[in-house]
C-alpha cells in the first residue's frame, strides 16, 4: 500500500507576527464598530424629524400657536366667540366665564358723586 497526504484541523500556536496582525484587525473593527454607533446615533434624529415632516405633509397642516380675538356677547348674550386673526374665521362658541359677564363699573366716578349728592341734600 501508498502512503498518502491529508489534512486535518489541527491546532497551531500562533507567531508574534501573527498574532500582532490579529491585534491589529480586532483594532480596526472596533474603531468602525464605534464609527457606525455614532452614526447611528446621528440617524435617530434626524428619522424623528422625517417622521415630524412626514406628517405634517401628510395631513396638509401643522399645529401652531395662533393669534385670536374674543368677541363677548357674540354670537349672544353670554356667549363669546373665538375668532382667529389671520383669516377671521369663527373657531369656537363658548359659554362666558361668571368673571366675563360682570359688566365694567367705573367704580373711581362713585365717590364724587357721592359727595355732589351730599352736597345738594346738605344744601
Amino acid at each position: 500500500m501508498k502512503n498518502k497526504n491529508t489534512f486535518k484541523d489541527l491546532p497551531v500556536i500562533l507567531n508574534t507576527e501573527e498574532l500582532l496582525s490579529i491585534s491589529k484587525e480586532i483594532t480596526d473593527m472596533t474603531l468602525d464598530i464605534d464609527s457606525i454607533e455614532n452614526q447611528k446615533k446621528r440617524i435617530s434624529p434626524l428619522r424623528d424629524e422625517i417622521t415630524i415632516l412626514s406628517k405634517k405633509f401628510n395631513n396638509g397642516y401643522e399645529i401652531k400657536s395662533v393669534h385670536c380675538r374674543v368677541e363677548f356677547n357674540e354670537p349672544t348674550i353670554g356667549k363669546k366667540s373665538i375668532i382667529r386673526s389671520d383669516t377671521d374665521q369663527l373657531i369656537e362658541i363658548l359659554n362666558m366665564t361668571a368673571e366675563e359677564m360682570q359688566e365694567d363699573f367705573n367704580f373711581e366716578s362713585e365717590p364724587k358723586q357721592l359727595e355732589e349728592f351730599q352736597e345738594v341734600n346738605d344744601g
